[in-house]
Order: structure tokens, then C-alpha cells, then sequence
């Protein structure tokens, strides 16, 4: 398989307390994957905050890992 030449969607998913990443083929099959957890705070009751800063850090790893293994030579 010559990746250099196939062209992949990268499809990201920022759930409630999980942020996933998924990379499809040129026939819309799943080539790779990643998964991250992140963590929610509850300071009152029907209360949830979550911290911006580690949900965007938690998008880029799951990004990097799912994309790591389309082109794993890349940095």
C-alpha cells in the first residue's frame, strides 16, 4: 500500500468525557484509531466543567496517534 499517494478523512469526536480520532480510507473504511479520556470536575450539584486547555491537548494526541499510523515515518 502506497500511502504517500492515498488520500484519508481524519473524522475527530469530542464526546462528554472521551475525545476520539478516526482515520477512513479512500473507501470509507476505518484504517486507524485512537481514544482519550479526559476528566470532568463536578463542583456543584448539575454541575460540569471541564478544562479547556486538556480538551484541545487530548484532540492533537488522538490526531497524532490515529495519524502515526498512516504515516508512521512522519513526525
Amino acid at each position: 500500500m502506497n500511502t504517500e499517494r492515498e488520500k484519508y478523512i481524519l473524522a475527530l469526536d469530542l464526546g462528554t468525557s472521551v475525545t476520539s480520532a478516526m482515520v477512513f480510507n479512500h473507501a470509507g473504511e476505518i484504517f486507524s484509531q485512537a481514544s482519550k479520556e479526559f476528566e470532568q470536575f463536578f463542583p456543584k450539584p448539575g454541575w460540569i466543567e471541564q478544562d479547556a486547555e486538556e480538551l484541545w491537548f487530548s484532540i492533537v494526541s488522538v490526531a497524532q496517534v490515529a495519524l502515526r499510523k498512516v504515516w508512521p515515518d512522519r513526525k
